[in-house]
């Protein structure tokens, strides 16, 4: 949680790093190994979406992934004899046992409020989309981004 005034070079390369390219270091080193069929999803956010204070370098970084996708689907598509479909969610904040009690103080009512429906998103409404984007049902689903947010990204 990085403002421009904060942010440093080594935390904008660390969070680029992690986020975008730890996931084209990972295909390149796995992708020998996948089957003739690949489905993978990768995890941006809703800060890769809209802006938000703080988020110099993982907002950017969420955003990277999301072109990244779509990237990798048109050069899978040009040069690769697998089948590779690749998309991404982006969720807004996921409440868990160890944040709940965060969301329910007045700063992180303050962050529910922001979202349309009021409600925060579950790990299980996360892995449902997951899901359906790792099966055959969305197999003409290529290089998209599915935003999971009850909202927020739409105000």
């Amino acid at each position: 949680m990085r403002s421009f005034f904060t942010a440093t070079t080594d935390s904008l390369k660390e969070t680029f790093e992690i986020n975008v390219f730890g996931i084209v270091l990972f295909l390149k080193r796995m992708y020998s190994l996948f089957s003739e069929k690949v489905s993978i999803v990768c995890v941006a956010s809703q800060n890769g979406i809209v802006g938000h204070e703080d988020r110099i370098d993982y907002g950017p970084s969420k955003a990277a992934i999301i072109q990244l996708v779509k990237n990798l689907t048109i050069d899978f598509a040009n040069y690769s004899n697998k089948d590779m479909k690749v998309n991404c969610v982006s969720p807004t904040y996921v409440v868990t046992e160890e944040n709940k009690a965060y969301f329910d103080s007045f700063p992180g009512a303050e962050m529910v409020n922001r979202i349309p429906y009021k409600k925060l998103v579950t790990p299980k409404e996360v892995s449902n989309v997951i899901e359906f984007l790792m099966s055959e049902k969305s197999d003409a689903i290529r290089g998209q981004n599915i935003v999971i947010d009850y909202g927020y990204t739409i105000i």
